[in-house]
């Protein structure tokens, strides 16, 4: 078992490597496939990041187990990895229905940033925070080592 504050400090690096990561998928989206993102980003927000969120998340729950526990118990973290996906989409919904909540990060970009690449960057601040509170709730679940 490891000491309490390896699982904080490892809870914490794991929810900011998640955050980030998805932090940067909206926008690498918008620069491998302009045209689908632009035309359907909700898609995007709500399918295919929220998956890459719970792959990732197995894995870094896996890992998190391991270190912690020595054993890991799939079970327990697919369950906990669901954490993920299910902030994700809240986020994204009420970001893309609530526009408002992105304009104070567009309006700290310069006024010749792209459109489409600030419109991305105002949901990946939520997707950043996103995946930190989903990865560190899940992390702290999985350090609980099955019998």
């Amino acid at each position: 078992m490891a000491t309490p504050g390896v699982d904080t400090t490892l809870r914490i690096s794991f929810g900011i490597v998640h955050g980030l990561l998805l932090a940067m998928a909206f926008p690498l989206a918008y620069v491998i496939v302009p045209a689908f993102t632009r035309a359907n980003p909700i898609v995007i927000l709500c399918g295919l990041i929220p998956l890459i969120s719970y792959l990732w998340g197995l894995g870094l729950n896996a890992l998190s187990q391991y270190i912690t526990c020595n054993t890991v118990s799939g079970q327990q973290i697919a369950l906990a990895s669901l954490f993920g996906p299910a902030f994700v989409v809240l986020f994204s919904v009420i970001v893309y229905f609530a526009g408002f909540l992105r304009a104070p990060v567009e309006s700290v970009l310069p006024l010749s940033a792209d459109t489409d690449m600030k419109y991305a960057l105002g949901f990946s601040f939520y997707l950043l925070w996103a995946g930190m509170y989903a990865q560190t709730i899940s992390s702290g679940m999985v350090q609980s080592c099955p019998s």
